[in-house]
């Protein structure tokens, strides 16, 4: 199952504070940068977050995003 376009606008709306937000196409899914840089991915409506010991503070909370109607 493709990730939905509306899952990938309500994600980039959840994560303004994060910083700058963007997401690429990638295989068929989609990739997620915050201020330029390659955070995770988007794939089957799922946000998917590796956390790694030098990201700051705030992108270490950081977890799985889901949209409301999905569920787990």
């Amino acid at each position: 199952m493709a990730t939905q376009q509306r899952t990938v606008d309500y994600l980039l709306e959840q994560a303004t504070a994060a910083g700058t937000v963007s997401t690429k196409p990638m295989f068929g899914e989609y990739s997620v940068y915050i201020d330029g840089k390659m955070i995770g991915s988007v794939c089957d409506d799922q946000l998917y977050v590796k956390p790694f010991a030098s990201m700051p503070s705030p992108y270490r909370k950081l977890r799985r995003i889901q949209e409301p109607s999905c569920t787990y």
